[in-house]
């Protein structure tokens, strides 16, 4: 592989991520989006492939403690199937 130059072929999830991973992080489990956005930039597209997305109206310095911990309780709650379908349900 030249610099700037590679085939398909050489094109790998690994590949993708040395070059968008600039540090050691876990991807994020649960993404707060505050003051009315409703859309996510795209940095970390990748690695927000299976975090959960919370949109609050408040921009994040107007988040309380309480508004926190609301926060978190709605996405304990949530059935997580990280891109699977749900489990199916007895008759």
């Amino acid at each position: 592989m030249e610099a700037g130059n590679i085939t398909l072929d050489e094109i790998t999830t690994d590949l993708i991520h040395a070059h968008i991973e600039p540090m050691e992080l876990s991807d994020p489990d649960l993404i707060i989006l505050t003051g009315h956005q409703e859309k996510l930039e795209n940095s970390l597209v990748w690695q927000c492939a299976y975090s959960e997305l919370a949109f609050v109206e408040e921009n994040w310095r107007q988040l309380t403690v309480e508004r926190f911990n609301k926060i978190l309780e709605q996405y304990m709650s949530r059935e997580r199937r990280f891109g699977g379908l749900p489990a199916p349900t007895e008759p």
